[in-house]
């Protein structure tokens, strides 16, 4: 099974709800798959089934999707993505990823 994971200061966000889509750049899943969900350190926490996928550029994320993503501003989530994926430009696809967490399968 494969496995997806997110930063220690992202994470609480997965396990209570408010975050329900991520947005990745080399990941690559399937609508209705189930993945590991765990912590940067390899800690697996449970499961998220992968909902719905659609794509948008970096250029076009809004404050809608920065609040999708447990962050107050489209600003933030830019840095955020920018820190994690250096080389983003303008023109990037992302792959968006909307997901339900449960605990067990």
């Amino acid at each position: 099974m494969k496995k997806i994971s997110f930063l220690d200061d992202t994470i609480e966000s997965v396990l209570n709800g408010q975050k329900t889509e991520t947005l990745r750049l080399n990941e690559n899943f399937n609508i209705e798959e189930t993945v590991i969900l765990t912590r940067q350190s390899g800690e697996e926490l449970g499961y998220l089934k992968i909902l719905d996928k659609s794509e948008i550029k970096f250029s076009n994320l809004t404050n809608e999707d920065a609040k999708k993503h447990a962050w107050n501003s489209v600003s933030e989530l830019k840095e955020r993505l920018l820190r994690i994926y250096p080389k983003l430009i303008p023109e990037s696809l992302l792959a968006r990823y909307k997901f339900k967490y449960s605990k067990n399968i």
